[in-house]
C-alpha cells in the first residue's frame, strides 16, 4: 500500500499450482479512470467505459488498447473529447457504442466504434448518431443488448433538452432501424433498468424499471412482435406490476430474469428484492447487512448478473455480493450471501458495527482494485465474470469459484474433539462438507450457542465464541461442557457431540 511518505508496493499473490481465480487490471495496466461501464464481445473482447479516459479494450491477447483524446484522431472524432463515458454496449458486430452523460441541458451524440487492426487509430471507423437524429435525444445512462442485437438506450428522464425527452431509444445493430419509445407510452420519463425474459432467444416479455414513482414504477412489456416501425409499441404493451407499499424504489438499477421463469431479481438504490412475476409478490427483500442476519454489504447497489452455476452477483458501492441460488433452502432458512471486498471496506463496516464483527478478513477479503463496484459483465463462453471498479478492472474465474464439494454424511470430519484450551486448540473445524453446509451449536440443553455457513480453506469454523461462530468484538467464550453440533447439507443432516474443556 503506501505510508504517508508516499512510499510502499503492492503485495499480490502468485498461485502457481493452478490458475488464479481472481485477475486485476489496475491503472498502470489499463485507461487510468474509473470504470463506469463494460460489455464483452462475442469473441471474450472486453470494453470499457471511462470516466475520464474514454473507452479501452481489452484484446483475447490480454493487451489494452485506449481510446481517449491523448490520440488526435479519437480526439477528432470522440463527441466528448475529455472522455466521459457512462453507457456503453458491443453490437453483434463487434462495434462498440458509447454516450457520455452530459450536463443537464446539453446534447451529445452517440459514438459508433468500429476498431481498427492492432491499436493503430487512423484504421478506426467512427460513426454517429447525431442528438435529435430518428428522436434520440436522450442522457443515456444504461444500455441493454437483446438475443437479436438490438440495442436499446436508456434515458435518465432529465427534462431540460426536449419536452417529451426520456424513455427508451432503441437501434438495430445494423442502423437500418430505429424506434423511440416515449415517456407518455412508458408511463414514465426516466428509465432505470431493462431485462428480457430471454437472452438466447427473441424475448416476448421484457421489464421494465422507471425510476421516480414509487412503487409504481415495474412494468411488464409485452412485446407481441411490436418493435420497429410500422409496428411500434404503444402504452397497451405496458403493464403495471404491483408491489407492496413496502417497496418504494427512487432508482432501479438492474433487473435479470432468472431462465425458463418468471422471478425477477431487482436491484435498486436501497437493496434488492426477489419479484414471482406471476403471481405478483415480493418473495425476498434484501438490505444492507446490520446485524448476523442475511443482508448486503450495501444496499446501493449499481449493477446484477446471473451465470450458468446459478450465481447472482451483486454489484454494489462497497463490494461485491454473492448468493449461489443453486444451493437456496427452503424457508425459513435464510439465503447465505457471501461478499468479496477490500480490507479497508471490511474494516469500516466492522467498526460502525454496533452487534460486534461483521465482517471476517479471512472470509470477506478479495483482490479488488477498489471496492465501489459500477458494472458486472459475463463472458459464459469462459465462465468469467468481469467488474467495472472505480479502481480498475477485475476478472473473476467464476467456475473455479463455485465448484461443488459433494461428501456424505458420515465422512465429515470434526476436529479436535475434545477441544483442549490447556493444549492451544482455540478453534473446532468441520471438514468434508458437501456444499451448502450450515453448522450450529446448541448447549446440551438445546439452547442455541451460534450458527455459521461461512469457510475458510473449504472448512467451517467455530471459535468457540456467542453469538458468533466466529471471531468478533462482544463474543462470549463457550464455557467447559458438552456440545451439540447439527451438521446441514445437501447430503441431509446430522448431529455430532463435542466437548469443550477449559
Amino acid at each position: 500500500q503506501q505510508n504517508a511518505d508516499g512510499e510502499g508496493a503492492y503485495l499480490d499473490q502468485a498461485v502457481l499450482t493452478r490458475a488464479p481465480i481472481w485477475q486485476r487490471y489496475e491503472a498502470n495496466g489499463s485507461p487510468p479512470s474509473e470504470v463506469q461501464a463494460l460489455d464483452l464481445a462475442s469473441d471474450g473482447t472486453l470494453w470499457i467505459g471511462t470516466r475520464l479516459g474514454g473507452v479501452g479494450r481489452l484484446g483475447t491477447d490480454g493487451t489494452w488498447c485506449a481510446f481517449n483524446s491523448n490520440d488526435p484522431v479519437v480526439r477528432a472524432n470522440m463527441t466528448d473529447a475529455d472522455g466521459h463515458v457512462r453507457a456503453l454496449v458491443v453490437g453483434t458486430d463487434g462495434r462498440v457504442w458509447f454516450h457520455a452523460l452530459p450536463n443537464t441541458g446539453d446534447a451529445r451524440a452517440i459514438d459508433i466504434l468500429a476498431p481498427g487492426a492492432g491499436c493503430d487509430h487512423s484504421h478506426d471507423d467512427w460513426a454517429h448518431i447525431p442528438h435529435g437524429d430518428h428522436r434520440f435525444d436522450g442522457r443515456y445512462w444504461r444500455t441493454a443488448r437483446d438475443a437479436d442485437g438490438n440495442l436499446f438506450f436508456l434515458s435518465d428522464g432529465d427534462a431540460g433538452l426536449e419536452p417529451d425527452h426520456g424513455g427508451i431509444d432503441v437501434a438495430s445493430s445494423d442502423l437500418g432501424r430505429f424506434v423511440s419509445i416515449a415517456p407518455d407510452t412508458l408511463g414514465g420519463s426516466a428509465v432505470g433498468a431493462l431485462a428480457f425474459d430471454s437472452e438466447s432467444a427473441p424475448w416476448t416479455q421484457a421489464y421494465v424499471g422507471l425510476n421516480g414513482l414509487t412503487n409504481h414504477g415495474l412494468k411488464r412489456w409485452d412485446r407481441a412482435g411490436q418493435l420497429f416501425p410500422p409496428s411500434v409499441p404503444g402504452p397497451f404493451n405496458f403493464s403495471e406490476l404491483a408491489l407492496p407499499s413496502t417497496i418504494s424504489v427512487s432508482e432501479y438499477r438492474d433487473i435479470v430474469v432468472l431462465p425458463g421463469t418468471k422471478t425477477l431479481w431487482i436491484g435498486t438504490d436501497s437493496g434488492v428484492f426477489e419479484y414471482d412475476a406471476l403471481n405478483r409478490r415480493v418473495v425476498t427483500n434484501l438490505r444492507a447487512k446490520v446485524d448476523g442476519h442475511a443482508g448486503l454489504i450495501s444496499g446501493d447497489v449499481k449493477d446484477l448478473q446471473l451465470d450458468r452455476f446459478g450465481n447472482l452477483w451483486i454489484a454494489t458501492v462497497k463490494g461485491l455480493n454473492r448468493i449461489r441460488l443453486d444451493q437456496r433452502q427452503p424457508a425459513p432458512v435464510e439465503l447465505v450471501i457471501e461478499t468479496f471486498t477490500t480490507i479497508e471496506t471490511i474494516r469500516e463496516r466492522n467498526a460502525a458495527s454496533t452487534v460486534g464483527q461483521l465482517y471476517d478478513p479471512r472470509r470477506a477479503l478479495a483482490p479488488l482494485p477498489a471496492p465501489k463496484v459500477n458494472g458486472l459483465s459475463y463472458d459464459a463462453a469462459r465462465d468469467r465474470l468481469w467488474l467495472a471498479t472505480e479502481g480498475g478492472t477485475a476478472v473473476i474465474d467464476v467456475a473455479g469459484l463455485s465448484q461443488h464439494v459433494q461428501t456424505a454424511l458420515d465422512q465429515v470430519v470434526l476436529y479436535p474433539n475434545p477441544v483442549r484450551l490447556d493444549a492451544g486448540h482455540r478453534e473446532v473445524r468441520l471438514a468434508k462438507l458437501s456444499e451448502p453446509a450450515t453448522v450450529t451449536i446448541y448447549t446440551i440443553e438445546g439452547e442455541e450457542v451460534c450458527t455459521v455457513t461461512d469457510r475458510e480453506d473449504g472448512d467451517i469454523v467455530w471459535t468457540l465464541g456467542a453469538p458468533s461462530c466466529l471471531e468478533s468484538e462482544g463474543n462470549f467464550h463457550a464455557a467447559s461442557g458438552a456440545y451439540l453440533v447439527r451438521i446441514t447439507t445437501s447430503a441431509g443432516s446430522t448431529m455430532r457431540t463435542l466437548v469443550v474443556i477449559q
